[in-house]
């Protein structure tokens, strides 16, 4: 049966995301505001990376939030300050935040459909049981990078991550009173296998008898070493009885076709059964690993284990092959890569990725330093002579991050987070990816989209308001200027426009824009007959500009 679902799943081609709209941004260097963003020859929509829009594009991709205007003051003053607003971001927890963001496209752990039933647990409400199991893998990952690890330590790291949620439940040394994030051990014995000794890998890739952990294989070297089975042309052969087990096993062995695949495939499989459970649902046998089971490849698939010819017995020698592999660091330069460029490497940026391979192989594969290689690299941030880039449309991860760094405002629905949920919110809705039916979140504006980012507009900018009118002016966030109580000057309300777009966007306004913001407060003010609430439209207005949404 894998066969077939092989070949099937080979034949099918994603088409390709068109780029996000986007309107004004920074000057080019003859002075003139590009208000309407340039489109290059492929019709994608370009953004002009002046200092303080690049600024504005770090600052989102490294901390998931806007730059301060004290921030943008400075590059402002002198571009240099990049480079120190790089180095500084590089070491700060909200950068492990992003990258965990990153990596949860590729991993699929944050889901709302593990197998193992939550209710084994005794938990009643499951989404933060959920989320803590999705970001075990990711807490990992992150945590190697933030800590200057080498890289291979996803691999072979005998430790892992968890909080209380995991803690009391998993066979965890997580201490019994600790609460948040932790590096903790396994007491069960597991091998010594960085992700691939995580309960949270096997929860999301599961296995079924016939399946024999094949599944769990191709997730694997498509993590690891870039190389999907799924994408494999296959011929398949159509006079297969896919109802006689015999001969599926017969045609794995000598079919052409199919051994084309399984060859390599299946030893990598046999690597997995450790994890391998008779019962998914059962919280008790999914919480731990099974070593006498080991061995079950004997009686499933046939087929010991190897990696590509070379012995490998154990789940440890496995780690130990995928991290020596010469894949494994090209694989971990183009993830990287593609998560800071949103778009697929191709053939004609072999010269860059290479020059990216050899910084991160020199620096002993330091995180770090191979995302700092690709923030320079003239795809991400122009060239001097031209500094037009495609513009990136925001993920719901960072749109949700933005905002509440912006407002404080945290969008939840019946006590869930909205963006990140879709058994209570409206991730997919948004653009978002569940792991299961969306694998890759969206690189233009959905059809429901612009619901979704008014509903959360509208509903931060009342958020901030409110917020802001209980502060005096020297304890507010964003309303730091004018009163907002009908009492402000015409000056004064500029000025507070002024700033507010500064803050959103990152950038001030130019004369047109200004005025057209005065219009929108003046006429708000007219037809809601409060202050507060014409200051809440204006903010949502600039919460859903273009340049908010795409940067």
């Amino acid at each position: 049966m894998v066969t077939l679902v092989l070949a099937l799943l080979a034949c099918t081609v994603e088409p390709e995301p068109t780029p996000p709209a986007s309107t004004g941004g920074d000057t080019d260097p003859s002075g003139d505001t590009d208000d309407s963003g340039d489109t290059d020859d492929t019709g994608a929509v370009e953004v002009w990376m002046g200092p303080e829009a690049m600024l504005a594009r770090l600052s989102l991709d490294l901390l998931g939030e806007r730059p301060s205007p004290e921030d943008l003051a400075a590059v402002a003053a002198d571009e240099r300050y990049l480079e120190d607003f790089v180095a500084a971001a590089l070491d700060d927890e909200r950068f492990g935040a992003r990258l965990r963001d990153w990596y949860a496209e590729l991993y699929l752990t944050r889901s709302e459909f593990y197998p193992v039933l939550v209710q084994g647990y005794g938990v009643g409400t499951p989404h933060d049981f959920w989320s803590s199991v999705g970001d075990e893998t990711l807490r990992l990952l992150s945590e190697v990078a933030l800590q200057d690890l080498p890289w291979t330590t996803v691999l072979t790291a005998d430790w892992t991550m968890a909080d209380q949620n995991l803690g009391q439940f998993w066979p965890l040394d997580y201490p019994e009173d600790g609460t948040g994030w932790q590096q903790a051990h396994y007491t069960d014995e597991r091998p010594a296998a960085g992700v691939l000794a995580t309960n949270s890998f096997y929860w999301r890739y599961t296995s079924t008898p016939s399946n024999a952990n094949r599944g769990r294989a191709n997730a694997v070297t498509r993590l690891f070493l870039c190389h999907d089975y799924l994408d494999s042309s296959i011929d398949f052969d159509a006079d297969l009885d896919l109802l006689d087990e015999d001969a599926i096993r017969e045609a794995l062995q000598y079919n052409p076709a199919c051994v084309n695949c399984h060859v390599s495939l299946d030893p990598i499989s046999a690597h997995f059964y450790g994890f391998f459970l008779l019962n998914a649902q059962s919280a008790i046998e999914g919480t731990y690993y099974h070593a006498s089971r080991e061995l079950w490849w004997q009686d499933y698939s046939y087929v010991g284990p190897s990696f590509y010819g070379s012995p490998s017995e154990t789940l440890e020698d496995l780690s130990v092959n995928l991290a020596n592999d010469p894949r494994f660091v090209t694989c971990a330069v183009e993830q990287v890569t593609e998560a800071l460029l949103r778009e697929a490497a191709v053939v004609d940026d072999l010269d860059l990725s290479t020059a990216h391979r050899e910084a991160f192989i020199a620096s002993d594969l330091r995180m770090d330093v191979l995302v700092q290689s690709v923030l320079d690299d003239p795809r991400y941030r122009g060239t001097e002579h031209d500094r037009a880039v495609p513009a990136k449309f925001v993920t719901t991860e960072l749109l949700a991050s933005q905002v509440e760094a912006l407002t404080g405002f945290a969008w939840e629905i019946e006590g869930n987070p909205a963006l990140s949920s879709d058994a209570d919110g409206v991730r997919i809705l948004g653009g978002g990816l569940d792991g299961y039916a969306v694998r890759k979140s969206a690189r233009s504006p959905t059809p429901t989209f612009p619901l979704v980012s008014s509903r959360l507009a509208e509903a931060a900018a009342t958020h901030a308001v409110e917020r802001d009118l209980a502060l005096d002016l020297d304890e507010r966030a964003l309303f730091a200027v004018a009163t907002l109580d009908g009492s402000d000057d015409a000056a004064t309300v500029q000025t507070q426009l002024s700033d507010l777009h500064l803050r959103v966007l990152s950038r001030s306004p130019d004369d047109a824009e200004l005025s057209d913001l005065v219009a929108l407060h003046d006429t708000l003010v007219e037809t809601e007959a409060d202050h507060g609430l014409a200051w809440a439209g204006v903010l949502s207005a600039l919460l859903r500009d273009p340049q908010f949404l795409s940067y």
